[in-house]
Parts: C-alpha cells; structure tokens; sequence
C-alpha cells in the first residue's frame, strides 16, 4: 500500500514512532533547503549529499541515533507497455566521461530498518513520469541489496544497491556540517509543532 505524505512516498506503512518525521520530510524538506539564500533554487532536490545529510541529522534529533547514510547505486528500469521499449537509468557506476564534475554516486539514509531517499524525484524521466520527489521504503537488507519498489501498474522498477565503496561523497562542499544546520533546526521546530 503507497502512502503520500506531500512530496514523499511511503511504499508501505511506515512505523509509527517514523510517520511524524516522514510527514515533515514530506511537506517540508525541500521547501526550507529551497529557501537557503546561499544556494540555487531546486538545489536540494538534485544533491542526495545535501538532502541525505539532512534528513540523517534531522532524524538523529529526533530519536534516531543510528540514523546513517549509505551510498549506493541507484537503477530504475522501465518499460513502454505500448511500444515494449525497455529504458534503464543507472546512477553510481563509472562514469561515462571521468571528468565530469560531481560524485558518481548516489546517497541515501538508512534509519531503523527503513530507507529514505530524498532526492528520487532528480532520475525523474518522460518514461517514469510518477517517480516520488522522495522516496521511503523498508530495507531489504542494507549491506547488499538496499530496497527494491515496482511501480502499482509494474512498468518501473527502482533499485538502490549498496556501494560502501562510494565513500569520496565525505569531501564535497555539500557534505559541511554548517551547510545544514539552521535548516535541520527548522525542521526540527516544525516536528516539534507536529
């Protein structure tokens, strides 16, 4: 059963003492990383580091200490019932051309046997149009084989493998602590009014 709590799906029902905090991941996350001065609007939506480190800290606040990110490799495959054209977009293999900028990998957070993915909505294609902006879904088991979700009409399939070898994410500019901290404070506020 999919839930929707603003931009965040759950894929099935979340724990009880997790549904307050995913209701302000959901209706607020982007909102108030959108309104930092200091960065490009739709910023956060696009950077899993950012948004990642977020919510991890955000969850840590709110009685979730073994809240953790895990970098991964995200794949979403799908397929065009009508023309039987299958696409795939992989994101935390090899880059294509090595001097690209930014992290070849994928980042999200791994909270008491649930994962939360808050920059899904980034892979977003014409072919998979009803992609979540965030995504939160049991693990599978979180040393190998992250989380796994297949569309209700099965023309999608997403896939987050963990790659515990990604870990250069630690030295990106979105990585700072201070980057975060006045927002993960509002957020913080906002689940306290909650």
């Amino acid at each position: 059963m999919h839930q929707q709590i603003g931009e965040l799906v759950a894929f099935t029902d979340p724990p009880s003492d997790l549904l307050p905090i995913l209701r302000v991941i959901g209706h607020d996350l982007h909102r108030i990383l959108g309104k930092k001065n200091s960065v490009p609007e739709g910023r956060s939506r696009r950077s899993c580091i950012w948004a990642s480190l977020t919510v991890r800290d955000l969850l840590r606040h709110s009685g979730f200490p073994d809240a953790e990110v895990a970098p991964c490799l995200l794949r979403i495959q799908g397929v065009d019932p009508e023309a039987e054209l299958r696409r795939e977009l992989v994101i935390g293999e090899e880059p294509d051309n090595p001097g690209d900028p930014g992290w070849t990998g994928h980042l999200v957070v791994i909270a008491r046997d649930w994962m939360i993915d808050p920059t899904l909505g980034q892979a977003r294609r014409p072919w998979w149009r009803k992609l979540p902006e965030i995504a939160a879904t049991p693990t599978i088991d979180p040393a190998d084989r992250i989380s796994f979700i297949l569309s209700a009409d099965r023309t999608t399939a997403v896939e987050w493998v963990a790659r515990p070898d990604l870990d250069d994410w630690q030295t990106a500019p979105d990585a700072a602590r201070e980057r975060r901290l006045v927002e993960v404070r509002k957020l913080a506020r906002k689940l306290a009014r909650s």
